[in-house]
């Protein structure tokens, strides 16, 4: 059986590991399947070379040109190279799919709602606001010709089956896999990000800046809780500032509530500091306003965080009752939330432990790519 993967997409965080980990485990477990890897140069280091030298690859330079130009290659390009490459199957792990059919099987796992969800377009500019809207329609009609539409929660199964109309025998679900390396870590690390700073009276949130992820509420929030206790914990807030005006936004919060020296963001981290941090902090926050599942909740969980998320979208599903939850669009509540959880040491020590128990009942990148074989299998037969 010869299968192609599509991964000219932008793969980060816990995207990219979960893809490094599906293609790795897919080679490895399943040798009878002929894999070629469709790829633009800058995935080439990102994948690594245990990764790609498993499959037969074909570089695609059209698609690092921005996003009209990775639509040409995805919509025309690409389901002609899959009829030339002799595809049994064509398998598009970055949410959009060729729209035309050209294989036996096409398959599409649909890793974000963000565009599908009114919360994640607040803070945009047009330029995005328009992009997405876009990405949203292709998202959208290519899944209604794909054999085979993955979903990584309920919730958004739950969300195409009856808001767009997906037909319930075309949808599977395979829940977000946790990647085993996020574990209990409390042993100190050599690094030079001030995330390695963080002790266990801190507070921690891991997440990129984008306006969607709800990041001013909990500044507010933590400026509030600090002013109304006296209190010198910090917030670390690590992930990547895609968005330069939204994170300017946030350095001027910063400032306005005299936070310089209890607000610390830490651009992006190792997978060995991130590990340390969730480990190390008393509190670990998540305020987005929308996700289709949450690779850091599932991270922060694997290494026993203690978690306060917002209600929103498919958060409850992930973390279920690991977590304690606030009102996404309430700062007040949010600063309730975190004067309560943060002055009970009992009951922060008890969701430490539902985190860890949630995890362990998670399946990792290895069974949700045995999972993935067994659809295709079903479907081919």
């Amino acid at each position: 059986m010869k299968i192609g993967i599509d991964a000219t997409f932008n793969p980060s965080g816990g995207s990219l590991g979960h893809l490094q980990e599906f293609i790795k485990e897919l080679s490895i477990t399943h040798s009878k399947l002929d894999l070629i890897l469709y790829l633009k140069k800058e995935n080439i280091e990102l994948l690594g070379n245990s990764v790609i030298n498993k499959c037969s690859l074909r570089i695609v330079p059209i698609s690092s040109f921005g996003n009209i130009l990775r639509i040409l290659w995805g919509q025309f390009v690409l389901p002609l190279s899959a009829k030339i490459d002799k595809l049994d199957i064509l398998f598009c792990p970055g949410n959009i799919s060729p729209i035309l059919k050209t294989t036996n099987i096409k398959a599409q796992w649909i890793a974000t709602i963000g565009p599908f969800s009114k919360g994640f377009y607040s803070g945009f500019g047009l330029h995005y606001k328009f992009r997405d809207t876009i990405n949203k329609y292709f998202i959208l009609l290519s899944g209604l010709t794909s054999n085979i539409v993955i979903h990584e929660s309920a919730y958004s199964k739950e969300l195409f089956e009856s808001k767009y109309n997906y037909h319930p025998n075309k949808q599977f679900l395979i829940e977000c896999g946790k990647d085993n390396f996020y574990k209990p870590s409390y042993k100190s690390i050599e690094s030079k990000n001030v995330i390695s700073n963080i002790s266990t009276k801190d507070l921690l949130c891991v997440s990129h800046l984008y306006p969607y992820k709800n990041i001013e509420r909990l500044i507010g929030a933590f400026g509030s809780h600090k002013r109304n206790n006296n209190s010198d914990q910090k917030l670390y807030i690590a992930g990547k500032q895609p968005v330069a005006k939204y994170y300017l936004s946030l350095q001027n919060l910063v400032k306005k509530n005299h936070l310089e020296d209890y607000v610390i963001f830490t651009g992006m981290a190792t997978k060995e500091e991130l590990r340390y941090a969730y480990s190390q902090c008393k509190l670990f926050v998540f305020p987005s306003l929308c996700e289709s599942s949450g690779y850091t909740l599932i991270e922060a969980m694997s290494c026993g965080s203690a978690i306060l998320a917002s209600d929103q979208t498919a958060i409850p599903n992930t973390c279920k009752d690991a977590a304690e939850y606030f009102s996404a669009y309430s700062e007040e509540d949010l600063t309730s939330k975190l004067k309560t959880l943060l002055s009970e040491g009992s009951k922060l020590t008890l969701m430490k432990s539902k985190s860890l128990v949630r995890a362990s009942g998670m399946i990792d990148y290895k069974a949700a790519t045995s999972e993935f074989v067994k659809i295709i299998n079903n479907v081919s037969d």
